[in-house]
């Protein structure tokens, strides 16, 4: 029995290693660090941890973790071999100030906590030398304007100082409350390389156009950018890369693994309190338009168009506004204008960034259709403004225009044809008469010359019959299938051009002893009060884009009724254009 006790405590003593827990230490490769910049949290566990491995979830609540890596190697001490398992953490702070790293376990050995201090770009304490020490990284921010007016563009330089080539993202506006600004990008980012104290620099300068979109106390948000730079071993060969790996520690590895190449970097700049002023009451409750230019022209400026009753002119009218989005552009309202009608078309507007400055342009295409001849006025368009330079009210204004409009094709009549009529022979100016010889034919002659005569007529008949029935067989085919696109297909196919184009061949068929220039002769023309209102809706929604109003079922049913009416008016002749709405 006492033998068995001791074989029992013999081998528990033999086995007491293997159970022993390992030794688990945390090391930093940086202390201080520079708020963004990376650093890494090594632990190193000597022993065997089986399968047991380490929790770092406890780093995410004030770090930001990139990339964990882990490596092995045995080391020989006395004779003996010991196994160290080693993990790498590469994380960063988003903040200042002083951090513990929590203990971290692996199995039943437990770290100690270390106490981190980060500090700003500029707070690194002297290195050995007694120089100050340069961060690898620091960013700075401006703005243009520390008192805007609501909607007025402020300028935002966002720039970073860089000692190692750095690449990335843009940087992001990270803000809670999207509805307070509108953010646009002025361009690219500038780069510019200088050197300080013999150093090279780079700096990487981002400018933002921010629009606030209320008043009040605001803030600008906090701007973050993410990026990384290259490992200063990464020209290493890759044996040289897997034997390092297995040859200890390597602070200037960042934690990398042996494949790895990029060190992230995160950057920020701090939120810019900033108070937004209100619409001053001078803008007397006009569209709030606050800008540094604003300018309203047309195309007539530089070539004026000649006008004729009856007959369409284009206008193009632009408004170009400095230091405003698109969005923020007014609605153009064009004047009524007495003797001729108007048609805005939908407006088209663009933004575009010259040089430090949002600039936007609206264009409206306008139709105008003279309904007389005579002098019009076409009225001025203005566009009330506020000036943010001078802090005035100001106006833009395209002038009136005064034109002459010309009688259209229609209203000229036409010169008479005289019809074809036996004319007696010119009688000169001084009255005196002039006898003309006739030549008396002899008899038989002249029976030979009848006989020829009726033969040619014989002969000539003959082939006249021949040419117009070869040309009514080939007009009939021709007819067959030269068949004319029907107003009601492109009714139904909601082409209104087609529509238009459609109902003027039809008129131009149906009344072929008219001018037919427009839809307002064809309206003149039908003299049907239904199927003119139709016309009028199809007007408006060709040149104003507008067309809520035109319904294609009652154009079609306007339409029909219409041609029938005509038809009905012109009872026994065959009807010109047949099937054209069925």
């Amino acid at each position: 029995m006492k033998k068995w006790i001791w074989l029992l405590i013999l081998n528990f003593f033999i086995a007491a290693p293997a159970f022993a827990a390992g030794t688990l230490t945390a090391k930093l490769n940086r202390n201080p660090v520079p708020v963004g910049e990376t650093f890494v949290l090594s632990l190193e566990y000597e022993g065997d941890p089986g399968s047991e491995k380490p929790d770092f979830s406890p780093l995410n609540r004030d770090f930001t973790v990139y990339m964990v890596s882990n490596s092995y190697k045995g080391i020989y001490t006395n004779g003996k071999m010991k196994k160290l398992y080693i993990w790498n953490v590469t994380m960063a702070a988003d903040r200042t100030g002083a951090f513990t790293i929590p203990p971290l376990s692996v199995g039943k050995a437990e770290s100690r906590p270390i106490t981190l201090k980060v500090v700003a770009a500029d707070g690194l304490p002297p290195a050995k030398d007694g120089k100050p020490a340069a961060p690898k990284f620091s960013v700075s921010r401006s703005i243009s304007n520390s008192d805007p007016l609501v909607q007025q563009q402020i300028n935002y330089t966002f720039k970073i100082t860089a000692k190692e080539a750095l690449q990335g993202n843009a940087p992001q506006f990270l803000s809670e409350n999207a509805d307070e600004w509108i953010i646009r990008a002025l361009g690219d980012p500038v780069i510019s390389t200088r050197l300080k104290d013999g150093v090279e620099e780079r700096e990487i300068t981002f400018k933002y156009a921010l629009f606030p979109q209320k008043s009040g106390n605001l803030v600008i948000p906090e701007v973050r950018f993410d990026g990384y730079y290259a490992d200063p071993d990464a020209g290493r060969n890759s044996m040289q890369r897997l034997l390092g790996a297995f040859s200890g520690l390597n602070d200037d590895a960042f934690g990398l693994d042996m494949f790895g190449r990029r060190v992230p970097i995160v950057l920020k700049a701090r939120p810019i309190d900033i108070k937004v002023g209100k619409i001053p009451a001078a803008n007397n409750g006009n569209w709030w338009l606050p800008a540094k230019k604003a300018e309203i022209y047309s195309d007539w400026q530089q070539k004026m168009p000649a006008f004729k009753s009856g007959e369409a002119v284009s206008r193009e009218v632009y408004l170009r506004v400095t230091g405003v989005i698109d969005t923020q552009l007014p609605e153009i309202r064009f004047p009524e204008v007495g003797g001729m009608k108007q048609y805005p078309e939908k407006p088209i507007t663009r933004s575009e960034v010259k040089g430090d400055d949002v600039v936007s342009v609206m264009k409206i295409k306008t139709v105008y259709i003279p309904e007389k001849s005579g002098r019009v006025t076409i009225p001025e368009i203005a566009v009330n403004w506020y000036n943010v330079n001078t802090r005035k009210m100001e106006k833009a204004v395209l002038p009136a225009v005064v034109v002459n409009i010309a009688p259209g094709a229609a209203a000229v009549p036409a010169a008479a044809v005289p019809a074809a009529e036996t004319k007696a022979p010119a009688v000169p100016a001084g009255g005196e008469t002039v006898s003309v010889p006739v030549q008396t034919a002899s008899a038989p002659l002249l029976w030979y010359l009848l006989a020829a005569f009726a033969g040619g007529i014989a002969v000539s008949m003959t082939v006249v019959w021949f040419v117009l029935g070869r040309h009514s067989r080939k007009t009939e085919t021709e007819k067959k299938s030269e068949k004319p696109v029907s107003v009601a297909k492109a009714v139904r196919g909601n082409d209104l051009r087609a529509v238009r184009d459609n109902v003027l061949a039809w008129a131009r068929k149906a009344f072929p002893d008219a001018e037919v220039r427009n839809l307002d002769d064809v309206a003149a023309l039908a003299d049907d009060r239904a199927f003119a209102g139709e016309l009028q809706k199809l007007q408006k929604a060709l040149y104003s884009g507008r067309g809520e109003d035109y319904n294609p079922a009652a154009f079609m049913e306007a339409f029909a009724a219409a041609d029938k009416r005509r038809a009905k008016r012109k009872k026994g002749d065959e009807r010109l254009l047949p099937g054209l709405y069925e």
